[in-house]
């Protein structure tokens, strides 16, 4: 792992392995969300984070809670109500 790696964030990690996982591209992601391509890899480069909502949609794209994205928690799947 080189130190650029090492830096990045939880978030930053975890949402290059969640769409790598579930076989997105960067592109089809930011359209998911309505946002330039560049604006999503900004997010995972960790050079900016997402609002709020933007978050939350990122959870519901890749299914897991938003305390998984930030790293408040190891699990991935979003606390039943």
């Amino acid at each position: 792992m080189d130190s650029k790696e090492k830096s990045r964030s939880v978030f930053s990690k975890r949402l290059s392995l969640l769409r790598r996982t579930s076989g997105m591209t960067q592109k089809q992601v930011a359209q998911s969300l309505s946002i330039d391509r560049s604006t999503y890899a900004y997010y995972e480069n960790d050079k900016t984070k997402p609002d709020y909502g933007t978050l939350v949609r990122i959870a519901r794209i890749f299914q897991v809670s938003c305390d998984y994205l930030l790293g408040l928690t190891d699990s991935d799947h979003p606390a039943a109500p």
